[in-house]
């Protein structure tokens, strides 16, 4: 697990992501153009909810991820690496795999001690003129193939297990985690980040499929030609009122269009009176755009 994070590729992209995030969000104040953060971090960016109460800071960091890398989206397969690694052990005096070494190393010298006591006892009868049927005892050769056997696995499992406490070591480094002393400390945070990241992904992946289905689902809106398929604004004129026997204030004028007064054109040329009406429309279009 520990080489596959060496290079560390997409998972060291998305942390970089979640660092730019935080950098933006805290722009102007004491924590931006901050240059790394803690991994315990990562487990806050569920917890950071929108006005919705639903949305989190994960899912944004997700969105983010689609839009602008999605190969980042790989860095799902280390689930179960870094789930195997969280579970291991370094330094535990009963489990841990410095204490497993040193008790493969006193179980191999138990054996070769009794290997080197039946030895000893099956020379001692031989040069005493003993026989006892103890020529035919296979111990030794036995136990002696098994030591031998036994002992190459221990001196493997020994460099396998330096070369892991290197790279655990690199890895708390690289994550700006050189105080940690277990891979628990480190893989369960990215373990629990990881298996959030991944559930927050399939809900969004599922969310557009539904919403692709429902708008494929959907009939093509008619519009009205021009005007986006909103009604089209009409301008009404009323008519003028007739002329009454009787003097009144409106002077002999016509009645108001759309609480506009309209001059009299009866006495006007006619080019005249189509530029004057063409002015008055084009005075009410712009009036009732403004109010829309």
């Amino acid at each position: 697990m520990l080489r596959r994070l060496s290079p560390p590729q997409e998972l060291h992209a998305l942390l970089q992501i979640v660092l730019d995030i935080g950098n933006a969000l805290n722009a102007g104040t004491s924590k931006g153009n901050a240059v790394g953060f803690k991994l315990s971090t990562l487990l806050k960016l569920a917890e950071l909810k929108a006005a919705d109460k639903k949305t989190t800071l994960l899912h944004y960091v997700v969105d983010v991820v689609h839009k602008n890398a999605p190969s980042i989206t790989r860095v799902c397969e280390l689930q179960k690496a870094v789930r195997d690694a969280s579970r291991v052990s370094l330094e535990d005096p009963l489990i841990g795999l410095r204490a497993r070494s040193a008790a493969l190393s006193k179980g191999l010298r138990d054996v070769d001690a009794e290997i080197t006591w039946h030895d000893e006892h099956r020379l001692r009868a031989s040069e005493g003129g003993e026989c006892s049927g103890e020529d035919e005892d296979q111990f030794a050769e036995v136990f002696t193939e098994f030591y031998n056997w036994a002992s190459e696995r221990r001196e493997v499992f020994d460099t396998e297990l330096d070369v892991s406490s290197k790279l655990f070591t690199e890895v708390c480094a690289l994550m700006g985690e050189g105080d940690a002393k277990e891979p628990a400390d480190l893989f369960d945070i990215l373990d629990k980040f990881l298996r959030r990241f991944d559930t927050v992904r399939k809900e969004m992946d599922e969310e557009k499929r539904a919403a692709d289905a429902h708008k494929a689902r959907q009939p093509a809106k008619k519009t009205c030609g021009g005007t986006g398929g909103r009604t089209p604004f009409k301008i009404g004129f009323r008519k003028a009122a007739a002329p009454s026997s009787t003097s009144d204030n409106s002077g002999g004028r016509e009645a108001d269009v759309v609480g506009i007064p309209q001059r009299r054109l009866s006495n006007t040329p006619s080019s005249r009176k189509d530029a004057l009406s063409s002015q008055m429309t084009a005075t009410i279009n712009g009036s009732a755009r403004g109010k829309m």
